[in-house]
């Protein structure tokens, strides 16, 4: 079978970047490993986001769906609380989004993509890439595992895009190298279901700094009614490897009584997991006829739920390129340029908030009495995900600029 577009990955880069093609006109198909619905992390979405969903004319899934408001984030530090509201940003556009079940919210999406006229073959692994010379006349080449019946899919495009997340499906294939920046962080995770609402604004995701060690931290998001995603960020050489994730995430929690008495009793909706070297970014993320979008090209760290900020960027970016050489084979997009480049300036003032949170640096400025509206706007806009507004100048020598303003507050 013939396409324009092959995407291997149904998750939010390339569902837009599908969405975006099939528009356009262009013959597109997503390979998906799982069924839908299918669990995800990644459900704190940020008001950028929004921008990138109207474009796409998906947005109406999050308008009509029954998804849990945000509209900023609370830290708390000990018994210290701060909260973030979004409205305070100085950047233009969107100040609120939402939190989501990503089962619900993918599955929903992705309908929405096919209904806009892309083919989706779920429950196929990607088995065999081939890239032929660029001069032919499809150059891609796939082979697809139907995990049901075993039978290979072998499909032909004209380009393809990795949207496989932390998968790295196109980088295992090729043998392209994976960069860990990582390597001494891991998380464990559940879904808590409760009773009673816990005792904080549910309009806004929980962050709370770890008392005994503050490079760890909890995140809680409520998803619906008496469900949220609960996990734990630490540096994984301070517990035995083998100690079970459910062990190291409710004696963290044990460690932590104002983060435990605004969770309140809970169960664990589902058995906690566990994982490691999540931050990563791959060697190579495009080529002639191939582009690694999302996660798959780089993730940097939950702890500003920048991850499908970043995905919609690079799926943004990425399929307006791929639009300019599917309409004109003689185009050579220099790819550097007008790629990576531009998607670096975000992702790079995102890594310097990250570094800064590890350092300590970003903490106290976050939970220090600062009332400099014009400089606390700023900050809030880059956690709005506005990482790409050349307007605020903290999207330029970030790393230098919060370390001047620790010094202020």
């Amino acid at each position: 079978m013939n396409f324009d577009v092959i995407i291997i990955g149904a998750g939010p880069a390339g569902s837009y970047c599908a969405s975006i093609l099939c528009q356009q006109g262009f013959k597109v198909i997503i390979v998906e490993k799982s069924l839908f619905p299918r669990y995800s992390l990644g459900e704190s979405l940020l008001p950028q986001n929004v921008t990138f969903l109207k474009k796409a004319n998906l947005y109406s899934v999050l308008e009509e769906g029954d998804y849990q408001l945000k509209d900023g984030a609370q830290f708390l530090s000990g018994d210290v609380w701060q909260n973030i509201n979004f409205s305070d940003k100085s950047s233009l556009g969107p100040c609120t989004t939402h939190q989501v079940v990503r089962s619900t919210y993918d599955d929903e999406i992705i309908k929405k993509v096919q209904q806009q006229g892309c083919e989706v073959l779920f429950g196929h692994e990607v088995k065999k890439i081939i890239l032929k010379n660029d001069k032919a006349s499809h150059p891609v080449y796939i082979e697809a595992l139907n995990l049901k019946n075993k039978s290979l899919t072998s499909l032909q495009g004209k380009f393809l895009v990795d949207a496989s997340g932390l998968a790295k499906v196109l980088a295992k294939k090729l043998n392209f190298s994976t960069v860990v920046n990582s390597s001494n962080r891991a998380s464990v995770f559940s879904q808590i279901q409760t009773k009673i609402p816990g005792s904080f604004d549910h309009n806004k995701i929980l962050i709370t700094v770890d008392k005994k060690l503050k490079k760890n931290w909890f995140w809680l998001i409520p998803q619906k009614k008496g469900l949220y995603s609960f996990g734990y960020i630490f540096e994984d050489g301070e517990l035995n490897t083998k100690t079970s994730p459910r062990i190291i995430l409710l004696d963290a929690l044990e460690q932590n009584p104002y983060l435990k008495n605004v969770i309140g009793d809970f169960d664990f909706h589902m058995e906690p997991q566990r994982i490691k070297n999540y931050s990563s970014s791959t060697s190579t993320k495009y080529g002639e006829n191939f582009i690694c979008i999302g996660n798959s090209g780089e993730f940097l760290d939950p702890i500003f739920s920048s991850g499908v900020t970043v995905a919609l960027k690079s799926a943004d970016l990425a399929s307006e390129l791929i639009i300019k050489k599917l309409k004109d084979a003689s185009i050579l997009i220099d790819w550097e340029k007008e790629y990576l480049a531009p998607l670096n300036k975000g992702i790079e003032t995102f890594k310097a908030f990250v570094e800064s949170w590890y350092e300590g640096d970003l903490q106290k400025i976050i939970f220090s009495k600062m009332d400099r509206r014009e400089i606390k706007g700023k900050i809030i806009s880059i956690l709005a995900g506005y990482a790409w507004d050349e307007s605020n100048p903290y999207t330029e020598k970030t790393a230098k600029r919060l370390k001047t303003l620790v010094k202020l507050c």
